[in-house]
């Protein structure tokens, strides 16, 4: 199990969503904690440019996240609509 952690900018967005919004992008982030199911059943994909990004599509916003192994660390590292998480 892994634990789920937060960067800034992350938190500060997810904040900002309308309630609806932001409990079902918490509770899809919250599922990452068991990886090894998530990668199963959520549209899960790992970044070319970055060794240990990957990225979460929940509808039209995209989460990135980072896994650290060694750590049993899942850092939410941006959230963001599509067109604006990969600039």
């Amino acid at each position: 199990m892994y634990y789920i952690k937060y960067k800034q900018k992350a938190r500060k967005y997810l904040l900002k969503l309308e309630p609806k919004l932001h409990l079902k992008i918490a509770e899809t982030i919250s599922n990452l904690s068991d990886f090894n199911l998530a990668i199963k059943e959520l549209d899960i994909k790992k970044l070319q440019w970055e060794e240990n990004l990957y990225r979460l599509r929940i509808g039209k916003y995209r989460v990135i996240f980072e896994k650290q192994d060694k750590k049993l660390i899942i850092l939410v590292v941006d959230i963001g609509s599509r067109w604006d998480v990969y600039k």
